[in-house]
């Protein structure tokens, strides 16, 4: 409620006024980060997010920040900026294929892997898209700068740590490898590592839904940056740099008994079965094998030990374990 009421109080204020409230909110923002691009002494950056209450404050205050941003923006947007807009939005979508294709290509390696490396993997691969900031030439120095009145630059690496994780773009579950119908040379589609986000239909939300964007379908990317980050539209124009990071988990951990991390998944049900009773052998004293075994199942499954509780008992452990695998892995995600 209470975002909700700042966002309707920054509609009802002028240009002047915005720019005030941009002007305190990053004031505030320093004091609290300290200066993010001092070439002598970055130590104190680097503290302040080690402080979760002040990473909050700060995100909150990015969150404000952003909604003053795309308020001015409304009323500033120029040709240039539609034509600048449109031209990362078409880098962003680029960006996101590729992040897909590659993805493709790191399952497939997976695929030729020796069997028993494949072990090894943890269990996915997936793609996140971010804005790179390494040093100030990351970031573009516009024409309307002083218009908007923001420190951009500094705000931009700030951005980098409060939005540290992007954009996720897709997740491969790399173990459904292990079924014998996944080969390499599936396409793309077939492995189930495409692009579905973009099918055409434009992603103009919150501050994209701008009648001046019609003529191009917004991407995936550009509205997950501009509604599911803190980054506002005049941020996104003056990005330089994008990067796209595929990730491949692998290394596991394993159980003292040297299950890997993902057996609920690999297991059939005789060894789903044996791993949870043999970690309520050694279950306190007094306590009946049927409590410690829902008391487990609960450590592992959450809401769902209890869901298939409800409807089978667990007067029969090998059904309640069935249904419990069976519910586990068809969840929705």
């Amino acid at each position: 409620m209470k975002a909700q009421d700042n966002r309707k109080g920054i509609r009802l204020l002028g240009e002047d006024q915005l720019r005030a409230k941009l002007k305190k909110l990053e004031s505030n923002i320093l004091r609290i980060t300290s200066d993010p691009i001092d070439k002598h002494n970055d130590t104190p950056f680097l503290d302040w997010y080690s402080d979760s209450h002040k990473v909050k404050r700060v995100r909150d205050m990015m969150a404000e920040r952003k909604e003053v941003l795309d308020a001015l923006f409304k009323i500033h947007c120029t040709d240039k900026d539609i034509v600048r807009l449109e031209r990362i939005n078409v880098l962003l979508l680029k960006l996101t294929n590729q992040a897909f294709h590659r993805t493709a290509n790191y399952y497939r390696a997976f695929l030729v892997m020796p069997e028993n490396e494949k072990d090894t993997l943890g269990g996915h691969v997936y793609g996140t898209l971010s804005p790179f900031y390494i040093k100030p030439s990351c970031v573009l120095r516009l024409e309307d700068d002083e218009y908007y009145g923001s420190d951009f630059m500094r705000m931009a690496r700030i951005l980098t740590r409060t939005e540290k994780y992007g954009c996720r773009l897709n997740t491969q579950l790399v173990r459904q490898g292990l079924s014998p119908e996944y080969i390499p040379s599936m396409t793309d589609e077939e492995l189930g590592t495409i692009n579905t986000l973009d099918d055409g239909v434009s992603w103009a939300e919150g501050p994209l839904q701008n009648p001046k964007f019609k003529h191009f379908a917004i991407c995936y990317a550009l509205h997950a940056l501009c509604t599911h980050l803190r980054y506002s539209l005049p941020d996104i124009l003056r990005i330089n740099n994008f990067s796209v990071e595929i990730t491949l988990r692998e290394c596991p951990s394993y159980d003292q008994a040297g299950n890997p991390e993902l057996w609920q998944y690999d297991y059939n049900p005789s060894s789903f079965k044996e791993v949870l009773l043999n970690e309520v052998d050694s279950r306190p004293k007094g306590q009946t094998l049927e409590a410690a075994l829902l008391q487990r199942c609960r450590d592992y499954f959450d809401d769902i030990a209890d869901e298939v509780l409800a409807e089978e008992g667990i007067s029969n452990i090998d059904r309640y374990l069935v249904t419990l695998q069976e519910r586990y892995i068809n969840r929705p995600v």
